[in-house]
C-alpha cells in the first residue's frame, strides 16, 4: 500500500506539474487501480485538470525552504 493521503501534493514520478490527491480510492471493480488517486492540478494555461492516477507511481512532493536571509537595518 503506498503512502499517498488525501490533501497530499504529488507528481508522478517521471516529474510533471505538482498535484493535489483529492481522493483515494479502491478503483479495480470500475478497471481501474486498486489503489487510484485522483489529482487536481491547474495547468501551463491555468485550466483546470482532475484525472485518476495508479497510487504507485505517484510521489510526496516536499518543498524545502531557501536560505534565511537576514536585513540588518
Amino acid at each position: 500500500m503506498s503512502e499517498i493521503k488525501k490533501g497530499m501534493v504529488v507528481r508522478l514520478k517521471s516529474g510533471g506539474p505538482k498535484m493535489s490527491v483529492v481522493r483515494i480510492s479502491d478503483y479495480s471493480e470500475d478497471g481501474g487501480p486498486e489503489e487510484g488517486a485522483v489529482c487536481s492540478w491547474f495547468d501551463e494555461k491555468n485550466k483546470h485538470e482532475e484525472k485518476l492516477f495508479d497510487a504507485t507511481i505517484l510521489e510526496e512532493v516536499i518543498e524545502r525552504p531557501g536560505p534565511l536571509t537576514v536585513t540588518r537595518a
